[in-house]
């Protein structure tokens, strides 16, 4: 790099992330069209390599990717998975599966694509926008378990033709194929809700709304369009399922049991 463009690069770094990482009642990230002309080259590199700039937080961390459903067709040979994504900027998608249980042939939106390795998980890159991700497995026996990404709420498993009523999942996201997959019970689909909200006072005032969720049934999504108080905008989104707010509404991604989730607004 020339010594006269460093200050340069600097620059756009020290506006991009200062602005990127501010508290949710501060200045909203800058425009690329707003920044000096000299800058605007540099938006890619600054971008690369400040991964969650410009993404929603979830629990006081970045979220630039959100999975829908993952459709598991497996059986003693191995078998295929599709997902469908949304990614918020140019990022890495973790895909199901390990070193040692690797995905083979894995195509986003029918291209195929290189798979690479971090953190022992194997990763996909994705530009921003919607996507479509494939691929398949192969063994030579169906494996007791398989490793998926805890950020996946929604999982749809047939397991040698056959579709399992509630996969058996563990809490770091971890799926039970062999031994310990749910039997369906016969319950139906429920969904007990009791809605809670605080409002701080202030310029602007703030509205934490909790909601108390007790399901039964099938893992699938479900919206909450008076998740919001009318004319509020939300700031953040936490608790214990994989949740966001699109276009005024909260989808939350459910399964059974108790769970909490909370939608700050201002």
């Amino acid at each position: 790099m020339r010594r006269g463009l460093v200050p340069l690069a600097l620059t756009a770094l020290a506006l991009l992330t200062s602005l990127g990482s501010a508290s949710p009642t501060g200045a909203q990230p800058i425009a690329r069209e707003s920044l000096p002309p000299e800058l605007r080259p540099w938006v890619p590199w600054v971008l690369d390599a400040v991964p969650g700039l410009g993404c929603p937080r979830v629990q006081g961390r970045p979220v630039c990717v959100w999975p829908g459903r993952l459709r598991l067709d497996l059986d003693g040979a191995g078998g295929r998975f599709a997902l469908a994504v949304h990614s918020d900027r140019e990022t890495s998608l973790r895909l199901p599966g390990t070193a040692q249980i690797w995905p083979q042939d894995v195509r986003v939106d029918g291209r195929a694509v290189p798979v690479f390795g971090k953190d022992g998980a194997p990763r996909v890159r994705l530009t921003p926008g919607r996507h479509q991700v494939s691929g398949r497995f192969a063994w030579s026996r169906l494996p007791e378990s398989l490793a998926l990404p805890s950020s996946i709420g929604l999982v749809e498993l047939i397991l040698d033709g056959r579709p399992v009523a509630r996969p058996r999942r563990e809490k770091g996201g971890l799926l039970w194929l062999r031994a310990r997959t749910d039997e369906g019970s016969g319950d139906g689909e429920h969904i007990r809700l009791q809605v809670f909200r605080h409002i701080a006072d202030g310029i602007p005032l703030f509205v934490e709304t909790r909601l108390q969720l007790e399901v039964s049934g099938r893992a699938r999504e479900v919206t909450f369009p008076a998740a919001l108080l009318p004319d509020s905008a939300p700031v953040a989104v936490s608790g214990d399922l994989p949740a966001r707010v699109e276009d005024g509404t909260l989808r939350v991604q459910v399964r059974g049991g108790r769970y909490a989730v909370r939608v700050l607004a201002r």
